[in-house]
Order: structure tokens, then C-alpha cells, then sequence
């Protein structure tokens, strides 16, 4: 039965796990591949019923992803309903779970084609992606990209064992070529690279089956955490019945360098739609009148007048901070940014601030950071494909630097408090936009000042925005504005059904 998916996993603790299974005298975990191959089989047979198809290839690597396909080819061939054929780049060594499952599907006269050309020549209804499992983490071998190449030319239907062969199960990414899938069925626990980056384009729907594993007996100390809307309702703020505009909170945002109105505009409008009861922009004095133009309810600072007793005085107004939407990177965004970068209260750091804090970090326990992966690369003096190959190594340094909450955004945003690790499964591409990230830092920013601790106000945001998105994207994923998601944050933040 398809579990639901609360958690996702490294490949590492997967094999702690297979691991366990192992037969003591034979060293195979063959008992949980005929468990796979059984429920692969429930799946494709369900799916080619439905659709009336009967011409199944199944395409098996050496490994035991192939095993599995094997298992399912075996119980596809017993049902005599279906035609399924089994191709291979390679045949499974003697001695191993997928040689096991080869034989057991050859004991049927099963059959088994090494010549690629003799795949292609076929049109097949579903096509079943064997090839490689969650051990790749390197580029795929040339024998097989011709294979992957083949399969993504198809236009059958394509199931994944496991993960999309040539996608890297820890890091998301693309190992050079990788097949794209309609849906992966993934085995004994969810693994992350299945969240995130570039496998977003290749898992299709996610299949999930324990295999009726007991997950309680093991140790698994990398769970990281799926967050979704639904997942943080209970921590929705709410407004006090005899509450006044301060029980609400009072949130300054900093930013907006002369001719650079727009991120800190939209940050704050997103703050108020998020329920914060007062807002004070602080910009240069060139863009206040653009930033106030269509709202009367924020209240305005110009950052061109620095008297340290008014400064003061505005840091002890707000309960929280956001500094960096559109603060640019010149003389005058360093000074504002030295001015309030040790903001005592709760602080948020986007944009441009993150320009800064990369030239001298400093530990701030009240801080929230929000970096995309080329922010984050910066931060850490390391290459970007070398952040993307380890996203979750990456936030955990990030978090050591600041000491405080990492937000780091992407196709599967990850949050770290240096306790507890999160992955958000909400969000869509139509947010490849400039100003969805000033967004989520007014929301995060108006929880913050409502009084939520740093996670909370973090995830809330999170999956609000990214939500707002989902529902927006009705309307095309070409042409999303951050100001089309503004109905749809108040509505989720006061739990209101869309």
C-alpha cells in the first residue's frame, strides 16, 4: 500500500537498512527485491489496466534496481495477459539478488534483449526504468547513456524503480543524463534527492512503499523533515480578540538603494498581508513616494538622514527586522548595512544583506538567512556545483556561521535550525521570477514581529508563499508576479479554504 511521505532519507541510511535484511548464510536481501518486484507489478498492472495497454518493456541494470525489474517482469509474464519483454546493457553477476531475479524470470522463458537497436524499433505502452539505483553519484557510464537517451525518446508511459536513472538520490542533480519519468516508485524509505534541484523535471509523482519494513528499530539519524501547508496549520498565528495594532507586532524593513524601489516594496507588502499591525519602510529619500505610493499604511523612514538618536530610536520601535531587499552593494548600502546588521531583536537577512554578510560573517542567534544557492555559494567561498552536489552539508555550515535559522531557497527549499532539518514540498517554477524571494522575506519578517519563534515564523512563511504559488499557477507558470500570490497569502494565513 503507497505510504504517505513524512520524511525523506540519504541513500546511506537506505543500505544501513537493506542491510539488516540480509540472509545470514547467503549475504542477500533478496526477500526484500521479491517484496519490490511484487508491488512494481501491482502498480504497472494497475495503470496498464486502466488504460487498456499491454506492450510493456522493462529495461534492467546489473544492479538491483534490475533485480526488481526482473521480479516484476516475472509476475507481468504469469498474469498471460501482458506482453512485457526485459532489456539489459548488462547481465547481473552470479551470486547476487538481481541474478536470483533473472534466473526466476528466465525460468519462464521470460525474454531478455542486449541490443539496444531492437528497443528502439519498438513502440511499447509503459516503459519500466531499471537501469541504475540510488548508489550513482558520479557520471553515468557511456554504455548506458545511449540506453537513458533511448527511453526519454519514447513516448510510452515511464515508471522509475526507485529514482530516474541517472539522478543522484542524495543531491537531486543530474549525473550528465538521467530518464524522466511519469511516476518513480520509490522503496523502503523516501530519499531526498527525489525533492530536490533538477529531479523535480524527472520524478513525476511520487510512489511510496515501505515494503512493510519496520523503520522503528533503526537509528535513521539523517530524517529530514516534509513540510507542507497542511503540516504547519496548527502554528498559524491569531490575533488576540481584544488585541490592538502592537499585540500584532511592529516590523521595520531596510533596504531599497536609490532607483531600487520595487524588492523592499514587495517585501512590505507581503509583511502586511501576513498580518503584521504596523510596518515602517526605511529607504532613501528618492524612493519613499514610489514604496508608499499604493499604501497608505506604511510608514516611512529616510535612510539619507543617519542622526544616530532617531537610528536608535527606530531599532527599539520594531519587535522585529528585515534588512536587504534592493539595498545594493555601494558605499552607501555598506554604511546602512553596519548601521542595523547587529540588530538585537529577531533580524532577517535576504538579498543584498547576504552580500555583506559574506564579506564578515558574525554569528547572529536571532537571525534568519534566506540564500538561494548562488547567495549560499558566496556565503560558504565554495563553487556552486559543488553546493549542489551537497545542499544539506551546505545549510549545515550555514547554520554554524549564523548560529541562527537557514532558509536555502530552490526547488526544494531546505530549513535548518542546527537541530531539526526541513525540506518544503510546496513551491512551482512559475517562482523563477525577481521578487518571490523579497516576498517570503516580508512574510517571514511579519511572523517574526507577531511574536513566532525563528522556525516557526520560517516554515509558516515557507509554506504559505510556496502554497500561494501552487494556487496561482492555475492561471500559467509563464508570467507569475510575487504581487498575484498577495489574495492567496492572506487567505492562507488566516486558514481560509481556496
Amino acid at each position: 500500500m503507497q505510504k504517505s511521505i513524512d520524511y525523506a532519507y540519504l541513500s546511506a541510511d537506505v543500505r544501513e537498512v537493506e542491510k539488516s535484511y540480509q540472509d545470514p548464510k547467503t549475504k542477500l536481501c533478496y526477500g526484500l527485491m521479491e517484496r519490490a518486484g511484487l508491488t512494481l507489478y501491482e502498480i504497472i498492472k494497475e495503470k496498464a489496466l486502466s488504460m487498456g495497454w499491454t506492450k510493456i518493456a522493462i529495461i534492467c541494470g546489473s544492479g538491483n534496481n534490475g533485480g526488481d525489474g526482473y521480479e516484476a517482469a516475472y509476475h507481468l509474464k504469469q498474469a498471460n495477459f501482458f506482453e512485457v519483454i526485459c532489456y539489459t546493457p548488462k547481465l547481473p553477476k552470479e551470486g547476487t539478488e538481481a541474478y536470483v531475479a533473472y534466473q526466476k524470470y528466465s525460468s519462464l522463458d521470460g525474454e531478455i534483449i542486449q541490443n539496444i537497436e531492437e528497443f528502439k524499433s519498438q513502440e511499447f505502452q509503459i516503459i519500466v526504468d531499471g537501469l541504475l539505483g540510488i548508489g550513482l553519484n558520479s557520471a553515468v557510464r557511456s554504455d548506458v547513456v545511449p540506453w537513458i537517451k533511448a527511453i526519454n525518446q519514447s513516448s510510452a508511459y515511464k515508471i522509475a524503480i526507485d529514482v530516474p536513472s541517472g539522478l543522484n538520490a542524495d543531491a537531486g542533480i543530474v549525473e550528465g543524463v538521467a530518464v524522466k519519468c511519469d511516476i518513480t516508485v520509490t522503496f523502503i524509505l523516501p530519499k531526498v534527492g527525489l525533492f530536490m534541484g533538477e529531479a523535480r523535471d524527472y520524478v513525476g509523482e511520487i510512489n511510496y512503499h515501505d515494503l512493510d519494513v519496520d523503520l522503528s528499530k533503526f537509528n535513521l539519524t539523517q530524517r529530514i523533515s516534509i513540510i507542507t501547508y497542511e503540516k504547519i496549520k496548527d502554528k498559524l498565528p491569531k490575533r488576540q480578540r481584544a488585541g490592538n495594532k502592537s499585540n500584532s507586532g511592529k516590523l521595520l524593513l531596510v533596504g531599497g538603494h536609490a532607483n531600487m524601489p520595487g524588492a523592499i516594496r514587495i517585501a512590505a507588502k507581503g509583511a502586511l498581508r501576513s498580518g503584521v499591525g504596523l510596518i515602517k519602510v526605511a529607504s532613501c529619500a528618492q524612493n519613499l513616494p514610489i514604496i508608499a505610493s499604493d499604501c497608505p499604511e506604511f510608514m516611512l523612514h529616510n535612510l539619507d538622514e543617519t542622526d544616530q538618536a532617531i537610528l536608535f530610536e527606530l531599532k527599539g520601535w520594531a519587535d522585529a527586522c528585515v534588512i536587504g531587499p534592493g539595498l545594493g552593494r555601494t558605499s552607501w548600502s555598506n554604511q546602512i548595512w553596519n548601521e542595523f546588521k547587529d540588530f538585537v531583536k529577531p533580524l532577517v537577512i535576504d538579498a543584498d544583506g547576504l552580500f555583506f554578510l559574506s564579506q564578515k560573517q558574525s554569528p547572529n542567534r536571532h537571525s534568519i538567512i534566506t540564500p538561494h544557492d548562488q547567495e549560499a555559494s558566496r556565503l560558504l567561498n565554495i563553487e556552486l556545483n559543488e553546493l549542489q552536489r551537497d545542499r544539506i552539508q551546505a545549510i549545515k555550515k550555514l547554520q554554524a556561521i549564523t548560529q541562527g535559522v537557514v532558509v536555502l531557497k530552490g526547488a526544494g527549499t531546505l530549513i535548518y535550525d542546527g537541530k531539526d532539518l526541513y525540506l518544503m514540498d510546496e513551491g512551482c517554477e512559475g517562482m523563477s521570477v525577481g521578487g518571490m524571494g523579497d516576498l517570503l522575506t516580508g512574510i517571514i519578517g511579519a511572523l517574526l514581529a507577531f511574536g513566532l519563534s525563528l522556525i516557526d515564523a520560517t516554515l509558516i512563511a515557507v509554506a504559505v508563499h510556496g502554497r500561494a504559488a501552487k494556487i496561482d499557477s492555475k492561471n500559467g507558470m509563464i508570467g507569475m508576479l510575487p504581487s498575484d500570490l498577495l489574495p492567496y497569502i492572506r487567505k492562507l494565513i488566516n486558514n481560509i479554504e481556496i
